[in-house]
This record gives structure tokens, sequence and C-alpha cells, in this order.
């Protein structure tokens, strides 16, 4: 029953960045490859929460360099938080360690999260372009 409901949150996650943002199946399994190698620092072929929560720093950290995000940065207690939840919800067998399938998810709820704030920050940007009549970096 867990894996039917893991390939089913697949599906919904990959027709969402198929469709909405015209990411191609390609592109999906590069992001979660390339994910997975910079997640699975021990090379163990597992992520357990400590190297979800280093993942879900340098996320942080890369939205907000990139996207010059205004916010303070997450603290370390919202990270770990969030890193035990995401964990909760993806580790279908509860072993506590992400294998490469449920991590996938993992990856494409990244990518997704990824793909809303760039298209945000676009739209502020030409928005803040027309108020101003000047383009902006």
């Amino acid at each position: 029953k867990r894996e039917m409901e893991r390939q089913e949150l697949k599906r919904q996650c990959e027709d969402a960045l198929m469709y909405t943002y015209g990411v191609s199946r390609q592109v999906l399994r590069e992001a979660c490859e390339s994910l997975w190698n910079s997640t699975d620092v021990d090379t163990d072929g597992g992520i357990d929460t400590k190297e979800l929560e280093r993942a879900i720093r340098k996320i942080f950290h890369k939205w907000h360099a990139e996207l010059h995000i205004q916010k303070p940065f997450p603290s370390d207690e919202f990270i770990k938080e969030r890193a035990k939840r995401m964990m909760e919800k993806l580790d279908f067998d509860g072993d506590q360690v992400l294998d490469k399938k449920e991590f996938e998810l993992f990856a494409y709820a990244t990518l997704e999260e990824t793909l809303k704030k760039q298209k945000l920050a676009k739209a502020k940007k030409t928005e803040a372009e027309k108020e101003t009549g000047c383009p902006r970096d």
C-alpha cells in the first residue's frame, strides 16, 4: 500500500513539473541524480536525517543567494523540524533512511519549489521594471 502511495505521489509530482513548468523526464532524472550525489555525503546509499538537514540548509542558502530572498535565513530548529517532517512523510519503509526512490520525491518537491521561487522572482523583477522604467539585474 505504501509503495502505491509513493508511486502516486511521484506521478503527481512528475505531472506538475512536466506540464506546469515544461521540465522533461531527462532533466528530472539528472536533477534527482545530482541532488542525490550532493546529499549522500557518506556514500552509503541512503539519506539519513542529518544528510537531509544539510541538503535543506544548502537549498535555502542557494535560494537566498540566487533569488535575493529578503526574509531572514531559517533557523537551525526550523531546518531540523523540516527534515524530520520530510523524513516522516517520505520514508515509506520506516527505516529512518531515504533510499533513492523515496528521495526522488524530495528532489521533485525541491525542484518544483525552486521553479516557483524563480517564477515569482522574475515576476517581481518585471513589475519593478514597469514601475521604474529601468531594467534591473
